[in-house]
């Protein structure tokens, strides 16, 4: 390994399987354990109850299971679902999936900026759709990052560190979080009713934002997250004085680029400071 360690692994990796009780009436709190036992890496999930599990219960099981990226339903009985992750764990890529992220949230800030620009809330309503996507994807890193805590093997093809790994997790958070912005901002343009200039431009330029900031954490570059760090806080400034509803707009997008200025600091803790001197 990179540190010099030596690392003694299995030849044949084993699957991870966790069982996760239902009690009927409490559907959200299976819900919650199978979205936990799917982020910490396990294969094989079994959901099982005393008694029968309630078709209602069921439905709302399997659709939470289909959010999950792999996740598939392998079999079931009256008192059980057989869930199994089908994706290679060994056939994804970090850094793609961060890209891949990062595209979709700059595509909705593209998007949202074309339906400021031109006053069309319907185009802003759909952009709240990709919100899943995202989610998708948040769940699927995070899912490979704690898989990769568990086998020494993953980390070694990724080609990164396991403090890299973390902050990568850490990153995909963020963005997770500007999306929901994204989608309380596109909600909150319908109130707005009037093509908003301002902020479709602040929008525009914190599209291309997200790719300077994911691409400083990628390249580990902290001029460039610095510099990044810089032009959010000038479109920050940009965004004052907007009153009533679009008010509201702009504090959302605000979010966003708090968000992204966290990107940058992982980084170099050092960063955010820089940036202010």
């Amino acid at each position: 390994s990179p540190t010099g360690a030596l690392t003694v692994m299995p030849a044949e990796p084993r699957e991870a399987a966790t069982t996760i009780s239902h009690a009927p009436g409490d559907v959200r709190g299976t819900v919650r354990k199978l979205f936990a036992a799917y982020l910490d890496g396990y294969d094989v999930i079994d959901v099982v109850s005393e008694g029968f599990i309630p078709s209602e219960d069921r439905s709302v099981i399997k659709r939470a299971a289909s959010a999950l990226p792999g996740l598939e339903v392998l079999g079931e009985e009256a008192s059980k679902i057989s869930l199994r992750c089908v994706l290679d764990p060994s056939l994804l890529n970090p850094r793609e999936l961060m890209t891949r992220l990062g595209d979709l949230v700059a595509g909705m800030l593209r998007d949202l900026s074309r339906a400021m620009e031109s006053g069309d809330a319907e185009l802003a309503e759909l952009v709240a759709e990709r919100d899943d996507e995202v989610d998708r994807l948040y769940f699927l890193l995070v899912r490979l990052v704690r898989k990769s805590a568990m086998d020494p093997s993953l980390t070694s093809k990724s080609g990164l560190s396991p403090a890299e790994l973390i902050d990568y997790r850490v990153a995909a958070l963020l963005l997770e979080s500007a999306a929901d912005s994204l989608v309380l901002l596109a909600r909150s343009y319908r109130d707005v009713g009037a093509p908003e200039p301002k902020l479709a431009r602040v929008a525009g330029s914190a599209a291309d934002l997200v790719r300077r900031c994911l691409q400083a954490l990628l390249e580990r570059d902290v001029s460039s997250a610095v510099e990044a760090q810089s032009s959010a806080r000038s479109l920050e400034r940009e965004l004052a004085g907007h009153e009533g509803p679009a008010a509201r707009s702009a504090d959302y997008l605000g979010d966003v680029l708090d968000r992204l200025i966290d990107v940058c600091d992982l980084v170099s803790p050092g960063a955010g400071h820089q940036a202010l001197t």
